[in-house]
């Protein structure tokens, strides 16, 4: 059984927003600590199954 372990996930993106992407990641900790974090990419989904 295939599954993704909690707290991760995927995105699928085009070559026009990869140089958007690349930078909101390596500026994550200044998103949060200044509150513009992009709530959709940092929780997307629901909750895994743990039955």
């Amino acid at each position: 059984k295939l599954y993704w372990q909690e707290g991760y996930g995927v995105f699928s993106l085009g070559g026009k927003q990869l140089e958007t992407a690349v930078n909101y990641v390596k500026n994550q900790k200044i998103h949060h600590s200044q509150g513009t974090a992009i709530a959709a990419l940092e929780k997307n989904g629901d909750p895994p199954d743990t039955s």
